[in-house]
């Protein structure tokens, strides 16, 4: 059994500031804590059970309207980086996907063309991609054309040459 890691701890305090900063009392944090591990103390959880607990501060977060923090487990720290990991957290909020990972884990893929399908795996290009992506999503939603009631894209007719165009109106690629 290995012991929760700095990181890991680090972040349960700084999580467990907002959450009492959003009402919650010490009885509360023993309740998540002992439905997650079965015990009521963090000093004999390991680091998979801290994960889990982890995990379920980050629900109970988004359950209360904010964005939970998150951390970066590869590589190394960027400007920016922890600043877009709340950002698409709390895109993901107003879009309503806070019950449903699978649909920013799908939204990722279909961004990435298949390659990568969580946020941590994403570089910081990327990551902006994916908020610009969000912010057009919801924008979307908030005028009614989201995905679901877009009419479906028109057939390409025979002999038909169609063409993605980049900024400028040249052609980019035949589609």
């Amino acid at each position: 059994m290995s012991k929760p890691t700095r990181k890991q701890q680090g972040l349960y305090r700084a999580q467990l500031k907002r959450l009492e900063a959003a009402g919650w009392g010490d009885e509360m944090r023993r309740d998540l804590l002992e439905a997650e591990t079965g015990k009521r103390s963090t000093s004999e959880i390991s680091a998979e059970e801290m994960r889990r607990v982890i995990d379920a501060q980050n629900k109970a977060l988004r359950k209360a309207g904010l964005a939970p923090l998150t951390t970066r487990t590869k590589g190394t720290f960027r400007k920016g980086q922890w600043n877009q990991d709340e950002y698409v957290a709390q895109l993901e909020l107003d879009l309503g996907w806070q019950e449903a990972p699978e649909r920013l884990a799908g939204f990722i893929r279909r961004q990435t063309g298949g390659l990568k399908g969580c946020v941590e795996d994403l570089t910081t290009g990327e990551k902006t991609r994916l908020i610009n992506g969000l912010k057009a999503e919801k924008r979307s939603q908030a005028d009614g054309t989201a995905r679901a009631e877009r009419p479906l894209p028109r057939r390409q007719s025979e002999g038909e040459e169609r063409f993605r165009f980049i900024p400028g109106g040249k052609p980019a690629c035949l589609l």
